[in-house]
């Protein structure tokens, strides 16, 4: 009888685990993989407590002089505020960010580094992304968690720039 049971259980840990590993990725601000539809049928605005939340991003590689194109890594900032300077929800942050260009999708954490976290705005960054070409134009989505609810909000036509 105790074999019985230890072994559906012995079976669905290793089936969690080979299907959480292939997720999994070296760089340590990866995020789970999200499906391109999903992230495009995201909102450019959300209304969360009444108040209207929207995104903005800046996408940049910072070139080291003497360095290679390819040894410069996407940096996102984004900024998460509510319309008309209005307070923003006291339970609400924002724990993923993904850049789509073309086809590509680029999935992250945050860096610990936030630039300004107060009761109007969220900033905060993602550092380490792929070489995505300079003025290539880009989607950005972030996911925003509050109280227990989970929504994606997107910003469009975000041009990836060279920083000075």
């Amino acid at each position: 009888m105790k074999d019985s049971i230890l072994l559906p259980s012995f079976i669905l840990f290793y089936s969690i685990c080979f299907l959480w590993i292939p997720g999994c990725s070296s760089t340590s601000n990866s995020v789970e993989n999200v499906p391109r539809q999903v992230l495009l049928s995201s909102s450019e605005a959300l209304m969360i407590e009444g108040r209207t939340i929207t995104l903005s991003a800046t996408l940049t590689r910072d070139y080291v002089p003497n360095s290679a194109e390819d040894e410069s890594p996407l940096i996102a900032r984004i900024e998460i505020v509510a319309s008309k300077g209005e307070v923003l929800p006291e339970g609400l942050n924002t724990d993923a960010v993904w850049v789509m260009v073309d086809e590509q999708v680029w999935g992250s954490s945050y860096s610990g580094e936030q630039l300004k976290d107060d009761k109007t705005r969220i900033v905060k960054i993602a550092n380490e992304g792929p070489n995505f070409g300079i003025g290539k134009k880009a989607v950005v989505i972030v996911r925003i968690r509050n109280n227990g609810s989970t929504y994606l909000l997107r910003a469009n036509n975000q041009e990836i720039e060279r920083a000075n």
